[in-house]
């Protein structure tokens, strides 16, 4: 019997690998705005998460990988990346630094019910700024998440805008909303009783068609919100509607994670069906303490999924010429090989076969792996120092000098 690939992880490879690496690629607009990369270990302690996450949320109650080790310490791979960054930031005094701002990549590991574009190994990128409070803050790095996902040139997506004031007025709408909900608890789904006595907020993320239909006449945090935190709230909106971000305000979108205070997003893609955030942050001032021991530093970021993001990016297109090279006899091998690496220092990307074959078994191989080009070199050619070049979509062929190839690829 054939070993498989635990359910809920996936081999990368092909289109879906170059869409990855162009993902990564693209991440360097956050260089631009300042932001440096932190690489952060894929497990840690099960108390960061805990601390962090928070104890009634989905994640840490259902979904995390944890393993005691040798040692008998509670460990637990990673679940989301941005407990991981403030602890590096707490352990490391970078606090005495002033703000930060750092980006990252890499996978993340959730024990869920595998979906489209949903593992239990998934790969996130995502970006934090700790120890800035200001509402230009929150308007940048909404702009840059949107700048960031119109480069990879994925469309039709909507970005989703609400906040969730501070804890205190925070904590008079839990009081409201519950009451509101205790009235249809008998219609709730099972997590969302749970929710409803731990976190009543949270109720408002589940995803149960049926629930939802409950949601529509809640009370809104708005009613609920103090003038310091409104304030905050219409400066994000009035910045980010000058730099020309399309948004919409959500009152009812909370986030499923219980850091989260004042202003929370999301970016929703009409063409994923219901579980359609492909990016979703916010504010989160008071993890940073819960986390680094009582340093208090305000923060905001975001994390957006690799995988969903490589399904709505369009099909790669080849930016370099691919040349095969063909050859025959003993002294065409070691011409072949000389030109491969002079063309592959140049730039293009090259194969050759590594045994002796007909020509025609050389062209059909070529052909089925979308090369543009074949470099021909039988005994003929080796004789007078020069190669054939085949053009793939013409059918073309041409002879050239083994001293010019690398110089007719740049011109042709």
């Amino acid at each position: 019997m054939s070993i498989k690939a635990p359910r809920g992880t996936k081999d990368i490879f092909g289109e879906i690998s170059e869409k990855f690496q162009e993902i990564i690629k693209m991440s360097e607009i956050f260089k631009q705005f300042n932001f440096e990369q932190i690489i952060t270990p894929i497990f840690e302690s099960t108390d960061l998460f805990i601390r962090g996450i928070g104890e009634t949320t989905d994640i840490v109650e259902k979904e995390m990988y944890t393993f005691e080790d040798k040692g008998g310490r509670s460990i637990t791979l990673r679940p989301e990346g941005t407990a991981s960054v403030v602890r590096a930031y707490g352990e490391h005094k970078m606090y005495q630094e002033g703000s930060k701002k750092f980006f990252y990549f890499g996978p993340m590991f959730r024990y869920e019910r595998p979906q489209a574009g949903r593992y239990r190994e998934f790969y996130q990128i995502g970006a934090e700024v700790i120890g800035e409070c200001s509402y230009l803050v929150d308007a940048e790095v909404i702009f840059m998440a949107d700048k960031f996902v119109k480069k990879l040139k994925i469309n039709n997506y909507s970005i989703e805008l609400n906040t969730l004031g501070c804890k205190v007025c925070r904590a008079e709408y839990q009081v409201a909303l519950k009451a509101y909900l205790t009235q249809f608890r008998e219609h709730l789904c099972d997590d969302c009783k749970r929710r409803l006595e731990t976190n009543p907020l949270r109720v408002l993320d589940c995803k149960v068609e049926s629930c939802r239909e409950y949601f529509n006449d809640v009370p809104t945090l708005e009613q609920y919100i103090d003038d310091e935190c409104k304030v905050h709230f219409e400066g994000v909106k009035q910045i980010i509607t000058t730099l020309g971000v399309v948004f919409h305000v959500n009152s009812k979108l909370v986030r499923g994670l219980d850091y989260y205070n004042r202003t929370v997003f999301e970016f929703v893609s009409q063409d994923l069906g219901a579980q359609g955030t492909i990016l979703g942050g916010g504010r989160y001032n008071n993890l940073v303490g819960e986390i680094c021991g009582g340093i208090d530093q305000p923060a905001i970021g975001f994390a957006a999924g690799m995988e969903r993001m490589a399904m709505l990016m369009p099909k790669m297109e080849a930016k370099t010429r691919k040349i095969a090279i063909c050859w025959q006899g003993e002294m065409g091998s070691i011409c072949a090989l000389k030109a491969r690496l002079e063309l592959i220092e140049a730039g293009y990307i090259t194969e050759m076969s590594y045994e002796s074959k007909s020509f025609k078994a050389q062209f059909k191989k070529a052909n089925k792996d979308g090369v543009d080009f074949a470099v021909i070199l039988g005994e003929d050619e080796v004789l007078r120092n020069i190669a054939k070049v085949k053009n793939f979509s013409s059918q073309q062929e041409v002879e050239v000098a083994m001293s010019n190839l690398v110089e007719y690829f740049k011109e042709a």
